[in-house]
């Protein structure tokens, strides 16, 4: 239910509120009007025949009596009068059977009442209580109007609370849903939000604050004694800037985006995979904590990420350089198991990393944290034992980039 809908309910159960409480107000007003009327008519009737027959009644004058009751049943809405003395007893009695017909003297009880009947009773005092005056009369036309209206009303004024309890419930439940759709939205905005805080916009890894925020938790598990070792591997593509210049950012985003995919799926679930910034990425393996196993894991990432990447028409290969700081707070002496902080390790990480670099490129160096500037194990391919001879005399090692040619493709 959109905004226009659900303003045009409103509008609608406003509309039929307003007009049925003008209706209402008016009824009512004129009811009252009409009603305080008649009442009147009806009370100077009682009274002025109730002077009338002061002198017939002390008197016992019955003849007289009948007389003037005959005189005032020339209202022609006058059911009856009733004339009794200070005892009680009947002195006269005049009924019509149905408005407009001729009154007749009533001998005996009277008939009983019938509904609808107005009943209205005097006392006749001269000094004192003399006789007592009962009048019925039937109701007027025009309230008898009045009382068809009020009927009317009664039911149209139950259709408009109707029409205006259905368009408030409508415009309710269209509010609670647009609410709820937008608190929805809201929702997923957030959720949206907190995961592009979170992520990386080029790769989809996890960023450096997410890369923080989970290196924190490891560490607070470490201490409670859920988690037992840590491993926290950094890796720096090697020649990654030469690959930008001569094939553009384009072709160097896909080489990240590339390298990424090698890194996620090489490595389990538990662990996690993020990008730095630039062409430098960071490994946490909670799963493999070994020196061993971690040995075994970075010579197949080597061997992934230096097999050769497509871009469009051409074909281009890097290194990557690992720096790897092994967390073992079990294994440390005792009294020296205090954990070091997340910036501690990352410096660790980036230490061991510069070191592989030194050493050859495409290689990779394990320490153990908290490190210091040197020590540590460093391995490389076999492929690069040849070549660290010259690297270590400052040769720098460039990326291999392959052309295809029109014909190969």
């Amino acid at each position: 239910m959109n905004g226009a809908t659900l303003r045009r309910l409103g509008v609608l159960g406003g509309i039929t509120l307003l007009a049925t409480t003008i209706g209402l107000l008016g009824y009512w007003r004129s009811e009252s009007i009409v009603r305080l009327s008649q009442e009147r008519s009806r009370q100077a009737l009682l009274r002025g025949l109730s002077i009338a027959l002061v002198d017939p009644l002390i008197s016992e004058d019955l003849a007289g009596l009948e007389s003037r009751l005959k005189q005032a049943m020339a209202d022609p809405n006058l059911h009856g009068l009733e004339v009794r003395n200070r005892q009680g007893q009947t002195l006269a009695h005049l009924e019509r059977p149905s408005p407009g017909a001729p009154p007749t003297t009533v001998i005996g009880a009277p008939a009983a009442s019938e509904p609808g009947l107005i009943e209205l009773k005097s006392t006749i005092k001269a000094g004192g209580p003399v006789g007592s005056l009962a009048m019925t009369r039937w109701s007027t036309p025009v309230e008898q109007l009045l009382l068809e209206l009020r009927l009317q009303i009664l039911l149209i004024s139950l259709m408009a609370a109707l029409v205006c309890g259905a368009a408030v419930w409508l415009v309710a439940l269209g509010l609670q849903a647009r609410n709820r759709q937008q608190r929805l939205a809201l929702e997923q905005e957030n959720q949206s939000l907190q995961q592009d805080a979170l992520v990386d916009p080029l790769t989809g890894l996890a960023n450096r604050r997410h890369l923080e925020q989970r290196l924190e938790q490891h560490l607070s598990a470490m201490q409670r004694g859920t988690i037992s070792a840590l491993a926290l591997c950094l890796l720096d593509l090697d020649g990654f800037k030469p690959i930008n210049d001569a094939f553009g950012h384009d072709a160097g985003d896909h080489l990240l985006q590339e390298v990424g995919k090698r890194l996620q799926t090489a490595l389990r679930q538990s662990d996690l995979v993020a990008r730095l910034g630039g062409d430098e990425f960071v490994l946490v393996l909670t799963s493999t904590t070994s020196t061993q196993r971690v040995e075994r894991l970075l010579n197949r990432l080597t061997d992934r990420i230096r097999q050769p990447v497509i871009f469009r028409d051409t074909t281009v290969s890097v290194t990557a350089s690992f720096g790897c700081a092994l967390l073992q707070p079990e294994a440390a002496p005792r009294g020296k198991a205090e954990l070091p902080s997340v910036a501690q390790l990352l410096r660790c990480a980036d230490q061991a990393m510069y070191d592989a670099k030194h050493h050859g490129r495409d290689s990779w160096r394990i320490v153990t944290a908290p490190c210091s500037s040197s020590g540590g194990e460093v391995g490389l391919p076999a492929s690069q034992h040849a070549v660290l001879g010259r690297e270590q005399e400052g040769e720098q090692k460039q990326p291999r980039l392959h052309q295809h040619d029109a014909a190969g493709r």
